[in-house]
């Protein structure tokens, strides 16, 4: 039960975070990836991304993960 409610909660941000996904294309990852000095929260949340992805977390390591042209269906 509690788990159901904690699960309800969170939902709409699970949701929220799947339509942000969805905008996503390639033209924007390859800007990114472009930026060899990333903002430091662009870079932290890429650390996240690979770390959930089991990639290493180095900059070099990331855009590695960016270039894979299977990166968007694997998010």
């Amino acid at each position: 039960m509690e788990a159901d409610s904690i699960l309800s909660k969170a939902m709409p941000k699970i949701k929220e975070a799947q339509q942000a996904l969805n905008t996503l294309n390639r033209a924007d990852i390859s800007e990114i990836k472009g930026n060899n000095n990333p903002n430091h929260l662009v870079e932290l949340t890429l650390q996240c991304v690979n770390i959930l992805l089991g990639e290493n977390t180095k900059w070099e390591d990331i855009k590695k993960t960016l270039s894979d042209a299977n990166f968007l269906s694997r998010l």
